[in-house]
């Protein structure tokens, strides 16, 4: 994005706006998320209680003042006010076009991911293709020892809490023993 935009302060202003407009984007659905916070979270532990928004009207209310409102900062702050060499409309052009970029990438991810039969064998798409995804969850029973210590130690450290470990693997095709050797990236 820094090589494309424009070296006066119109592009600074462009990247800090286009910043500002995803933030705003994210934290509107946080928001929304929190109708959603408490049962998720009685789901890991039946004895969970919201400690901020006890009260179901201020747990209803608060959300939607802070959505709608941040939604108004999405609609206006799109319009042209003074306009420059960037019109304010490509801050959600763009945004959305990353959006939509980041939705295909993990789309694709997910593919490689899916099983299917070859040469009677159970193989993925992508061990087929030699670029490999593996997502190990904290259920996952062959998970390595490297990742399981990962995860504890992230866990411990409250670092991390997704008790969920991504690993990619490049493979190519070694034309002598015709096999596919891999490395981590």
């Amino acid at each position: 994005m820094v090589s494309f935009c424009p070296t006066n302060s119109d592009g600074y202003s462009f990247a800090i706006g286009l910043y500002t407009y995803g933030h705003i984007f994210f934290s509107m659905w946080v928001a929304l998320g929190l109708f959603g916070l408490k049962r998720r979270m009685r789901e890991l532990d039946p004895r969970y209680r919201l400690t901020i928004f006890r009260g179901k009207w201020l747990l209803y209310t608060c959300p939607i003042i802070f959505a709608l409102g941040n939604l108004l900062v999405l609609i206006f702050a799109a319009k042209a006010h003074n306009p420059g060499k960037i019109p304010r409309f490509w801050w959600p052009v763009t945004f959305f076009l990353i959006l939509l970029s980041s939705f295909v990438y993990w789309g694709v991810m997910m593919i490689t991911r899916k099983n299917v039969e070859w040469k009677g064998e159970q193989k993925t798409i992508g061990q087929l293709i030699g670029f490999e995804v593996l997502v190990y969850n904290r259920d996952t029973e062959d998970m390595p020892v490297e990742v399981k210590d990962s995860m504890a130690e992230a866990l411990a450290a409250k670092i991390d809490g997704s008790k969920r470990r991504v690993e990619i693997r490049v493979c190519y095709l070694h034309e002598v023993y015709d096999e596919w050797p891999c490395s981590l990236l």
